[in-house]
């Protein structure tokens, strides 16, 4: 009796930590703080949050980056696509 009842607790864990794990997925890029509202950066698709982002205008159209790095990468390759305007 004792050992059925372990394996039911068990099992129950189980497929507890299981659903966590799965819905965590789900959840990706929509945790942040209440009103202030999510974007992903362009170059390496990292999920932040919107005021503290860096804008950068790149040919006329405004990007929100995760850092300075990531802001530099996309401005070299808009420059060697076709001209960037800072």
């Amino acid at each position: 009796m004792i050992r059925v009842t372990l394996y039911a607790v068990l099992g129950l864990l189980l497929m507890a930590v299981v659903g966590v794990w799965l819905s965590a997925g789900r959840r990706v890029g929509t945790r942040g703080a209440p009103g202030v509202p999510m974007v992903q950066d362009p170059v390496c698709a990292t999920y932040l949050l919107k005021n503290r982002a860096l804008m950068r205008r790149v040919s006329g159209v405004d990007y929100l980056f995760c850092s300075e790095v990531c802001a530099d990468i996309f401005e070299r390759k808009a420059a060697s696509a076709g001209g960037t305007d800072s």
